[in-house]
């Protein structure tokens, strides 16, 4: 077995990115989900995500075969949940975005792999509450969501391309348990 591991990404990481989310466009062109359009996500957003150290690449053995970027600040759309509410509404939360498996790894549960790292991520970083959004029409998504332990929370409206074109999105929410101080 391949030793599998998670690791910020670099930008010479890019073009092995962008293939694998070329890659996942087809998956979900294929499927008739249209959440990523051929513009988005980009270079461009991967570039800005890992000069702020929010992306990460899964490994297996020495290929890139995941991407996520894993958000560590206040992100506007989930200040406004609608048709339900957060469990921890007012508790600080990372954030899970531009989640990509590659063709050539998928059905290896890799996912939940990449999500067990971003959340020990978000725990290491203070960050005990998880967000995550995908479309309504994203199945698989919502599926992967759920066996990880994301529960629905409500609905939030995203500005899919910063041009006031809106959409409506599922949100769920991970809370990890709160550690206990008893080192001493």
């Amino acid at each position: 077995m391949a030793v599998i591991f998670t690791r910020l990404a670099t930008k010479s990481d890019i073009p092995e990115i962008m293939a694998v989310v070329t890659e996942a466009k087809k998956l979900l062109k294929s499927e008739g989900n249209e959440q990523w359009p051929e513009n988005y996500p980009n270079a461009e957003i991967f570039t800005e995500d890992i000069e702020k150290n929010y992306c990460y690449v899964l490994i297996v053995g020495h290929t890139i075969a995941g991407v996520a970027t894993l958000w560590q600040e206040g992100d506007a759309p989930y200040e406004n949940l609608t048709d339900g509410e957060w469990q921890n509404p007012s508790a600080p939360y990372s954030t899970i975005h531009r989640v990509a498996i590659s063709s050539e790894f998928r059905g290896q549960n890799l996912t939940g792999i990449l999500f067990s790292h971003l959340f020990s991520y978000s725990y290491e970083n203070g960050f005990h509450n998880v967000r995550i959004d995908t479309h309504d029409y994203n199945k698989r998504m919502q599926h992967i969501m759920k066996k990880n332990g994301f529960e629905y929370r409500g609905k939030i409206i995203v500005d899919d391309t910063g041009k006031h074109e809106y959409s409506e999105r599922l949100g769920f929410e991970l809370n990890l348990p709160e550690p206990k101080d008893d080192r001493h």
